[in-house]
């Protein structure tokens, strides 16, 4: 949820030198760089511990599922029933990746991995019944079956939270060892988004490459040609390589694959047209030949449906809260003079602009400070953009409380019962902003293709107020290309967490 009064924020955009002379790449040292040595060691005995442990966890859980089913069945076939469901269970999550190459399913949220194993002991489930139903119409398997499914469901998501939660309280195991291959602005944006999410295991400790570009001051260094890639591999230890665009040639790029399957080194490649590669992409054949199907992000019929769902939900909301908003009317009507509303021209879906609501949180001020492009106060060159309370500290008390809590976006209820929000989208922006940095940020304007929302993805993962703007619009679109009613309840429950814990 946006928190200033006047502003979503602004910030930092991805700036990366212009592309200069390539330097040449220091010679690969005969043994490991000074640093790498106890990060390769540490790192290597982790990630098949970590596995195991998940693996362990829910072999308990659909232990006790198996007794919980059969117990409750009482008989040997409910028992036979049950054991049925989480043996399949177990198998359905192998299948599906669940344990595998845990490094980089990092990013694979609470959520998701209910979501996932849910649906891997319903399918489990499914399975059974029908079988046990065509074999022996009338037995106890399928009651011991369908129990299990239930017991499992709620056993293996109670196990992964408490696995997730000793990690968070006692610490991560330490992150392994990635080289990236290409040191260009896409590998630069690679290492950037490894580093700001350390819970995906990854440490990119440098590049390889040819020609590559002047490097930011912070990044990993460029340790070797691709031509030594294998001597890297040796000396480092890794057991991941990434592959972003290069200077090589396609042949070259081929061989950098086999050198690390030779190696013992899992390659990932980062597609081309990656902006446009969303969870919806299918591959298919012609031929021998990999062709990538790009389905369309926003189907139309899904979009009337959410904006029908968004409506009826916001009006619902409205009467459900008809208490508190009248309280906070008061409340803000007391606090201070001026109108209990503060309105603001923003700008939504296809660059529409509408009148977003918010309770007032601050003293009316004799003079509005400028936010225009001319008005001194933005710059490209700023690290950080508008976010917070601009200008002088005119927050109230009620409105203190009201930012501290969120309550003061409840009026955007309205929005979005008028049909000028949704509940979750990229948060709106005032047109200043976005004709400052609608032809200087990359793919700015396309955050309008989907309604402003109430919360976004963004949002959800810290990115409001004073953070990088060149990110947060990275977020947004990843958002639209990838929506789904399934990713709006998730952003929901996240949202609801967040404020739980007081995170805004």
């Amino acid at each position: 949820m946006g928190k200033p009064d006047g502003t979503d924020g602004s910030s930092e955009l991805l700036s990366i030198p212009a592309q200069t002379a390539p330097p040449e790449p220091a010679p690969l040292p005969p043994r490991v760089p000074p640093g790498l040595a106890p990060l390769t060691a540490r790192s290597g005995a982790h990630a098949p511990k970590l596995r195991w442990t998940r693996i362990a966890v829910d072999i308990a859980a659909l232990s006790l599922a198996v007794t919980a089913g059969g117990v409750a069945a009482g008989t040997p076939a409910g028992f036979a029933g049950a054991g049925a469901v989480a043996l399949a269970t177990l198998a359905l999550l192998c299948v599906r990746g669940s344990y595998d190459a845990l490094a980089l399913r990092g990013h694979v949220g609470f959520l998701d991995e209910v979501r996932e194993t849910a649906g891997a002991a319903c399918l489990a489930a499914m399975a059974t019944i029908t079988c046990a139903a065509l074999a022996a119409p009338g037995t106890e398997a399928t009651a011991g079956a369908a129990r299990a499914w239930l017991a499992g469901s709620l056993l293996i998501a109670a196990g992964r939270g408490a696995v997730r939660a000793a990690t968070a309280r006692f610490g991560r195991p330490p992150a392994q060892p990635v080289l990236i291959v290409g040191a260009g602005r896409v590998g630069v944006r690679l290492e950037q988004r490894l580093r700001d999410l350390p819970e995906l295991g990854l440490d990119p400790i440098g590049f390889i490459d040819s020609a590559p570009m002047e490097l930011p001051a912070r990044s990993a260094p460029v340790i070797a040609p691709l031509g030594k890639l294998a001597e890297a591999i040796e000396a480092t230890g890794v057991k991941h390589v990434l592959l972003a665009f290069s200077s090589g040639s396609d042949r070259a790029l081929l061989g950098v694959i086999a050198t690390c399957r030779r190696m013992g080194a899992e390659a990932w490649a980062v597609p081309r047209l990656f902006d446009s590669v969303g969870m919806r992409a299918a591959t298919d054949h012609v031929g021998g030949m990999p062709v990538t199907r790009l389905r369309a992000p926003l189907p139309p019929r899904a979009l009337r449906m959410k904006d029908l769902a968004d409506r009826l939900a916001a009006v619902g909301a409205i009467l459900v809260l008809a208490p508190l908003l009248l309280g906070i009317a008061i409340a803000v009507r007391a606090s201070s003079p001026g109108p209990v509303l503060f309105r603001q021209r923003r700008i939504g879906r296809d660059g529409v602009a509408f009148e977003m609501l918010k309770f007032r949180s601050m003293r009316l001020a004799t003079a509005q400070p400028s936010h225009s492009a001319s008005g001194g106060q933005l710059s490209l060159d700023d690290p950080t953009g508008p976010g917070g309370v601009e200008g002088g500290d005119r927050r109230t008390r009620v409105g203190a409380l009201l930012r501290a809590t969120s309550l003061d976006e409840l009026p955007q209820l309205l929005n979005i019962a008028r049909g000028e929000m949704s509940f979750v989208g990229p948060r709106p922006e005032r047109r200043e902003f976005m004709e400052l940095f609608a032809d200087s940020v990359e793919r700015y304007t396309d955050r309008h293709r989907m309604k402003a929302g109430l919360t976004g993805w963004a949002q959800v993962h810290g990115l409001r107020g004073q953070t990088s703007l060149a990110k947060r619009i990275e977020w947004d679109n990843w958002y639209i290309d990838n929506w789904s009613p399934w990713l709006d309840l998730k952003i929901l429950l996240m949202t609801a967490t967040s404020l739980r814990r007081g995170a805004g």
